[in-house]
Formats: C-alpha cells, structure tokens, sequence
C-alpha cells in the first residue's frame, strides 16, 4: 500500500490478529453479515473454474475459511494476503496459505508461479487507498490479473455523493486518510482500471456508534463532539449514513456495502 495507507493499517494494530473477529459486535467473523459475498465468490468459481482463490487484504483467513465451508472444491487453493503481520499469524494454516502483500504492490508471481487461473476476492479494502489510491490501486489488481479472471468483493460504497462526502469527512475527523466513493464513481473507476461488472449486490451494513470508533481510533470526547458538530452542520442528518444524537451526546454512522462480480478485460 501507499505510505499512508499502511500507516492506517499499522495505526489499527490493536484490533489485529486475535482481536479482529471481536471488533464492531463480530461483523468482519459473521457468516450472515459474509453471506452475501461468499455467495457470490461460490458463483464465480462455478462459472470460471479457477485454480486458485486470493483473499486480497484477507486478514485472518475468514473468508476463506467460509469458502471452504461452503463446499470449495478441495483441489482449489486457497491464499490469504495481508500487509499486515499480525493478521497473517493469526490465519489457521492447513487449507489456507498465508502470503504477505499489499494490495496494491502485489505480484501475481507471489503465490502464483505457472497458468494457474485466479479467482481474487476482497472485502472492505479498498476504502484504505484513499481518494488518490482507489484508482491506482485497482489498476494495479487488475495488471496482475490475466483477462477474463475473476474479481469479486464488497466494498463500502454510497448512494450519492454527498453520503460518500459525509463518512469521508467523518473518517477524516477521526485522523485517517480513509476514502469512499460513490456508486457512480466506483463502477466509472472499475471501467477505466479494466473490469467489467457482471452484478451488483447489496450487502449488509456497518452500524458504528461514535463510541466504537472512538476506541478503535482513540479519538477522545473533544474529538467525537467537534465531528459530530461538523458534520451536522455541514451535511445535517444524512438518513441511513449519519444521525446525531445532540450535543456531546455522540452519533451513529453507517458502512454501506455492496458485493461486485467484475470480469478482466
């Protein structure tokens, strides 16, 4: 990843490796909350046959591990990459191997060393690149891809504009470099890198009260009330994305999310 973005990872290592699955109530180790996902990662190994599934910013193996237990077909391997150490020690080796990467420095050589055929799959990465990154960052995925490969993954994504404006400026009060686009934006990003989408899913959404973020970033009461009070000014009540509760009362924020089936052309 850029500078930035791996400092945002370093930054959250406190809620990596064995901690991961406990973070906002166990969404990111829910088999409900990955359905969706897992689904359609099940639907593009069917349709495409591929050799090889790579979990791209795969944390702890999770997802993985769903495909497995959703019936994969034991002969596909399965690689879980991460930038991140500490969740590369915590994947369960076995069925899983563990690579480490960034998801936009990556090379296919890294787990991949003849005509295998991959199926890449991501969730909730992309956000980490930043406004400047996304682009790049797709881009990049999909040189290392080999045209009509698979790239299913859910990332968090906005009905329109001014919600996409509202939780990047939330997340910019908070002191991260975190980004999210629009719907529009990423399917016109996604065209551009090189992708073609073949569906679009609603997946389900991230409730984060202010007080989960606050422990997640360390922002302290001072910090919650000034972008609570920023945003209400500036966006007021943003229905499904960003609700105040009052002054020095907090908010509760909203994660969108959609699931993309993309084909490499």
């Amino acid at each position: 990843m850029n500078d930035r973005s791996g400092d945002e990872v370093a930054r959250e290592s406190g809620v990596q490796g064995r901690n991961w699955d406990g973070i906002h109530l166990g969404y990111f180790s829910d088999p409900d909350a990955a359905a969706v996902l897992v689904s359609a990662v099940m639907a593009a190994v069917k349709a495409g046959a591929p050799d090889m599934l790579v979990d791209l910013g795969g944390g702890t193996g999770f997802l993985l591990r769903e495909a497995v237990r959703s019936g994969l077909d034991p002969r596909i391997r399965t690689v879980n990459m991460d930038i991140s150490a500490r969740q590369i020690e915590a994947v369960e080796r076995g069925r899983i191997e563990a690579v480490p990467g960034a998801v936009d420095a990556f090379r296919r050589s890294d787990f991949a060393a003849g005509n295998e055929r991959i199926l890449f799959l991501m969730r909730s990465v992309l956000h980490y690149l930043g406004r400047d990154g996304l682009f790049r960052g797709l881009c990049h995925i999909r040189s290392q891809m080999r045209a009509g490969e698979c790239f299913v993954h859910q990332t968090a994504v906005f009905a329109d504009e001014s919600a996409a404006a509202c939780m990047s400026e939330l997340y910019a009060g908070l002191g991260t470099g975190k980004w999210f686009p629009a719907r529009a934006f990423l399917a016109d990003s996604l065209g551009k890198a090189g992708f073609r989408i073949e569906s679009a899913a609603t997946a389900p959404a991230l409730t984060l009260p202010s007080e989960e973020l606050a422990a997640r970033y360390g922002a302290d009461a001072g910090r919650i009330e000034k972008i609570r009070a920023g945003i209400a000014s500036r966006f007021g009540e943003v229905a499904g994305v960003f609700e105040s509760r009052g002054p020095d009362r907090g908010f509760v924020s909203c994660l969108h999310y959609a699931v993309y089936t993309c084909i490499a052309f």
